[in-house]
C-alpha cells in the first residue's frame, strides 16, 4: 500500500513583552512598535497529500475551515507562486489546536507561517527568500512566525528585528481568559494622537522589556 506523504510542524504563540501603539495613520491602522517573543504553548499542524480539494480539519469549535483561514490564504499565495495553476488540491492540513482563539497569542499567525513552511516542503521545496516574501502578503505578524525567537516588530509595517534571546531564563505566563473580541477592535479603543516622543526612547523602552528581571527571593 502506497503510503500518503505528510509532514507534521508546530505553530508556537507568542506573547508581547512591551507594545506600544505609536499612532494612527492615515489609512486607518494603528502603528505599533512591539516585542515578540515565541513560547512553548503551540499548535501541531499536519499536511499532507491527499486527492481532491484543498481542506482544513480541526476539531476545535469556532475555528474556521474555509478561505478566511490563514492557512487557506497560505496555501492559495504559495499555490501560485510555484505556478501551479487553478485552485489549490490534492492536499490536506489538520489542525491540533491548542493555542487560545482571540487571545493575543497569535495563533492564527503561527498557523500561517508553520502551514506555509509545511507546504512548501510537501509541495517540491520553494527559497526561504519567496517564503518570507509571501508572509508579508498574508498578515502583519506572519513574517515574524517564520523565524520566531525575540524580535522588535513595527506594526503594520512588513519587518522585525532580531532582539535579545534569553539564554537559561524561563518566562512564565499567566493566561487570563480573556472576553473574545478582535486585536483591531481593542486597538480602536485607544484614541489618536500623535507620537509624543522620539523613536529611540520607544526603542530603548522595547529594549528594556527583554532583560531579565534581577534573580533572588521576593521580600514582604
Amino acid at each position: 500500500m502506497k503510503r500518503t506523504p505528510k509532514l507534521t510542524v508546530r505553530a508556537h504563540a507568542k506573547v508581547n513583552l512591551d507594545l506600544r501603539v505609536l499612532g494612527v495613520r492615515s489609512d486607518g491602522y494603528h502603528e505599533l512598535r512591539t516585542v515578540f517573543q515565541t513560547i512553548e504553548l503551540h499548535d501541531t499542524l499536519v499536511c499532507a497529500e491527499t486527492p481532491g480539494p484543498f481542506t482544513i480539519r480541526c476539531r476545535t469549535p469556532n475555528v474556521p475551515l474555509d478561505a478566511s483561514n490563514l492557512i487557506w490564504t497560505s496555501a492559495a499565495a504559495l499555490w501560485t507562486a510555484l505556478g501551479r495553476a487553478g485552485d489549490v488540491r490534492d492536499t490536506t492540513v489538520a489542525i491540533d489546536k491548542k493555542i487560545p482563539l482571540e487571545a493575543g497569542l497569535g495563533g492564527g499567525s503561527a498557523d500561517a507561517a508553520a502551514a506555509l513552511v509545511a507546504l512548501a516542503r510537501l509541495w517540491g521545496g520553494a527559497p526561504m527568500t519567496l517564503l518570507r516574501e509571501l508572509s508579508t502578503t498574508i498578515g502583519a505578524d506572519v513574517p515574524f512566525f517564520l523565524s520566531g525567537g525575540t524580535a522588535l516588530g513595527l506594526v503594520p509595517r512588513d519587518r522585525s528585528s532580531s532582539l535579545w534571546r534569553f539564554h537559561g531564563r524561563s518566562v512564565r505566563v499567566v493566561r487570563r481568559r480573556p472576553r473574545r473580541g478582535s486585536a483591531r477592535g481593542a486597538r480602536a479603543a485607544v484614541a489618536p494622537r500623535p507620537v509624543a516622543e522620539p523613536r529611540g526612547a520607544d526603542d530603548q523602552r522595547s529594549r528594556a522589556a527583554c532583560r531579565p528581571a534581577p534573580s533572588g527571593d521576593l521580600r514582604p
